[in-house]
């Protein structure tokens, strides 16, 4: 024990009148810090240099020796000259700041005016996520000016992609891939006899196509077609779908024979149809 003293970083135990070592933890010797583990209890020394009856005690009530090394912080010592927060924190992180900032195991972020400890490749944990998902640790959530889609300009998630070209980019290495299939998919097809285009989103679309004649008809109309009307090819060639070509029919009736049903029915189709027959007789 007298070598030990005898060093320059030698320290002695927070328990008044323990000659011991600080050597356990906590600014105790293993003696003091295993019986307090244990059990909560601590011996005190009497004026003789032996250890009194035992008693339950905190940490806070232990005799201190000075206060914390920190700059600013007036805190009572616990262990290596650091008060109980300090000394967590460099337990924890292997670093704490002070008045002269020592790097220790990684120290802090390397990103300009971030103070954080560094967890990976020299960053700290919020820009070091970045990095991950957007691959930049400058990048910011809330900017003026807001990322978009290097390809179609919309919000971006990741690698500056929006969230479908990202999904390709992950799983296809390209975010402009596409399959066989949806190379295809603009080109004309013939079912039935009747060429059908590819329209996803027409309420009629059946595998994602529709009948051409359809979509001619309803774009000259300017509207859908109503289920009792139908296309018809004036000379009989299904797949010829010129405009002059084509011309609307209607499946429908009265539902009965009184004067009434037939003046509503009329009336009816007179709001359905008129402007349309008006118009083709201006063109005639």
């Amino acid at each position: 024990m007298a070598d030990e003293r005898l060093t320059k970083d030698w320290v002695g135990c927070r328990i008044d009148g323990c000659g011991r070592m600080e050597d356990g933890g906590r600014g105790l010797c293993k003696y003091h810090y295993h019986k307090f583990r244990k059990d909560g209890t601590i011996r005190d020394y009497d004026g003789n240099g032996h250890c009194g009856m035992r008693k339950k005690i905190s940490f806070k009530e232990i005799p201190t020796k000075g206060t914390c090394k920190v700059a600013g912080c007036e805190a009572a010592t616990l262990a290596q000259g650091l008060c109980q927060n300090h000394y967590h924190t460099l337990r924890r992180h292997g670093v704490v700041k002070t008045d002269s900032v020592v790097r220790v195991n990684g120290g802090f972020c390397k990103v300009e005016g971030c103070d954080n400890v560094a967890i990976g490749k020299g960053y700290c944990s919020k820009h070091y996520n970045r990095l991950l998902k957007h691959g930049s640790p400058d990048w910011e959530p809330y900017q003026h000016e807001r990322i978009v889609c290097k390809i179609c300009g919309k919000p971006s998630i990741g690698q500056g992609y929006c969230p479908a070209h990202y999904s390709k980019y992950q799983k296809y290495g390209d975010p402009l891939y596409a399959s066989e299939w949806y190379k295809k998919r603009g080109e004309k097809k013939i079912m039935d006899g009747y060429v059908m285009v590819y329209a996803p989103k027409h309420p009629r679309a059946r595998m994602s196509r529709v009948l051409e004649h359809r979509l001619i008809i309803e774009k000259k109309i300017g509207r859908y077609l109503l289920p009792n009307e139908s296309v018809h090819h004036i000379n009989g060639i299904k797949t010829d779908n010129r405009p002059e070509n084509l011309e609307l029919w209607i499946k429908t009736h009265p539902s009965g024979q009184r004067p009434e049903d037939l003046v509503m029915w009329a009336e009816n189709i007179i709001e359905l149809y008129g402007h349309l027959v008006k118009k083709r007789k201006k063109e005639a």
